[in-house]
C-alpha cells in the first residue's frame, strides 16, 4: 500500500500492518497522489516542487530516484496505468491547484518513447481512470456531474451515468466504477455498474460529514471495500486584555 503524509511525503508498505514502511520521496517533493503499476513494481506520482506546476513522475516501489516523465506547460494529473503497463493516460487539473491553466483534456503518454498524444474526444473531461482489463477509460466532466466512458477498442465516448462524481476508483474486476457523490445530499460513496451505468448506493457516511464535508474517499481495498480518510480537526477561540 501507498499513501501521503500532511506534508505530501509518499510512503509504502507491505500488506496493511505497516510492515517494511519506506519513504519513497524527499521532503522537498509535494506528492498529491499515486497509482500503482499493474506489476506493482512502480508508482505513478502526481507530484511538483512546491510553486511550480505538477507533473506527471515514476518512482520504483523499491526506492530511488524520481524521474520525471511529463513536461507539460501546465498542470498534469491523475496518472493511471494502461493494463500492459506501456502507457500512462492523464488529464489536467482544477485551476485552484497551480498558477498555470489550459484546455482540459485527457492525454497518453507512452513509456517507451516519451511521446503524449491526446486522446480523441476528450477535450473537457479529466481524472481519468483505466480499468485493470484494459478496456475502459473512465473520466469526468469539468462540472463534476457526469461520468463518461471510453472503449479503449472501439476509440469511441459514450455516456456512463448522471451523478455527482469525484474521485472513481475501478473495482478489480472492471465491471463497477466507485464514485464520491460530493455535490450528492449526504455525499455518498456510489458505484456504477459498467457498461449498463445502474448505480448503487455503497455506503452513506453523513456521520463523517461537517461544514466543510470532512473526507476524502481513498480507494478500495483487496476486498473492493471503500477506504476513507476523515479529517478531523478543532479550532478555538480566544480572548486577549490588551495593555492601556
Amino acid at each position: 500500500m501507498a499513501w501521503t503524509d500532511a506534508e505530501g511525503r509518499l510512503w509504502r508498505a507491505k500488506g496493511l500492518d505497516g510492515a517494511e514502511k519506506l519513504q519513497l520521496t524527499p521532503s522537498e517533493i509535494e506528492v498529491f497522489s499515486a497509482a500503482w503499476s499493474p506489476d506493482g513494481s512502480r508508482l505513478a506520482l502526481m507530484a511538483r516542487i512546491p510553486g511550480q506546476s505538477w507533473q506527471i513522475s515514476l518512482i520504483n516501489a523499491a526506492g530511488g530516484e524520481l524521474k520525471v516523465v511529463s513536461h507539460e506547460p501546465h498542470n498534469a494529473a491523475d496518472p493511471t496505468w494502461s493494463a500492459d503497463g506501456k502507457f500512462l493516460a492523464f488529464g489536467g487539473s482544477p485551476d485552484v491547484m497551480g498558477k498555470k491553466s489550459a484546455p482540459h483534456s485527457i492525454e497518453l503518454l507512452e513509456l517507451v518513447t516519451g511521446k503524449t498524444s491526446e486522446l480523441p474526444g476528450s477535450k473537457g473531461l479529466f481524472s481519468p481512470r483505466w480499468s485493470s482489463d484494459g478496456r475502459w477509460i473512465a473520466a469526468l466532466t469539468l462540472d463534476q456531474k457526469q461520468i463518461r466512458l471510453f472503449d479503449v477498442q472501439q476509440q469511441r465516448w459514450r455516456d456512463l451515468a448522471s451523478s455527482s462524481a469525484a474521485d472513481p476508483v475501478w473495482s478489480s474486476d472492471s465491471k463497477s466504477l466507485l464514485v464520491h457523490a460530493v455535490l450528492a445530499d449526504q455525499q455518498p460513496i456510489l458505484c456504477i455498474l459498467v457498461p449498463s451505468g445502474a448505480i448503487q448506493p455503497v455506503a452513506d457516511l453523513s456521520e463523517l460529514l461537517r461544514d466543510p464535508p470532512n473526507y476524502f474517499f481513498s480507494g478500495l481495498n483487496p476486498a473492493d471495500q471503500p477506504i476513507v480518510l476523515p479529517r478531523v480537526g478543532t479550532s478555538n477561540l480566544y480572548t486577549l486584555d490588551l495593555p492601556n
